[in-house]
């Protein structure tokens, strides 16, 4: 996890949504809210969990929102 984690370094902002199973069976600890930790803990500062599709489009049109009105 911690490999996957530093990929994230050169993105601007980070949205994570759930981690589902496709035809493995999941990985015992392994879920976006701690995947969202560690990426945080190696200096990435705009990783957000948001969950679902839905919130994760809700996060980006604020962040979009805030963005145009500075």
């Amino acid at each position: 996890m911690d490999e996957f984690a530093r990929s994230f370094t050169q993105a601007d902002r980070l949205y994570l949504l759930d981690i589902y199973a496709a035809s493995e069976k999941p990985i015992e600890g392994v879920t976006a809210e701690t995947l969202v930790e560690r990426i945080r803990q190696f200096g990435h500062h705009s990783a957000e969990y948001v969950g679902t599709i839905g919130r994760a489009v809700d996060a980006v049109l604020e962040h979009a929102e805030r963005a145009t009105q500075c």
